[in-house]
């Protein structure tokens, strides 16, 4: 089970540097968002909404991806919230 990821989308809250972010998610939970170089994350500004994968095993924190996974090396199967 702890192989599976959730992907949901966030608020992006506070941009850290380049490459992560403070997000928010629909329930209102703050979390640490990161992006990986070879994903293709344009820059993100406060209040932009954006797609994450989420480990079963940590809400504290998710890796941002496309939309669409375009692009996007995922090795995990992925569930829909």
């Amino acid at each position: 089970m702890s192989d599976l990821r959730i992907k949901t989308q966030v608020i992006i809250k506070e941009v850290l540097n380049e490459r992560s972010y403070r997000a928010e998610l629909r329930n209102g939970k703050s979390i640490f968002a990161y992006a990986q170089t070879l994903d293709g994350i344009p820059d993100l500004q406060a209040g932009d909404e954006y797609t994450v994968i989420m480990s079963l095993c940590n809400f504290d924190e998710g890796r941002l991806v496309p939309h669409d996974l375009k692009g996007a090396q995922v090795l995990h199967p992925i569930v829909e919230c």
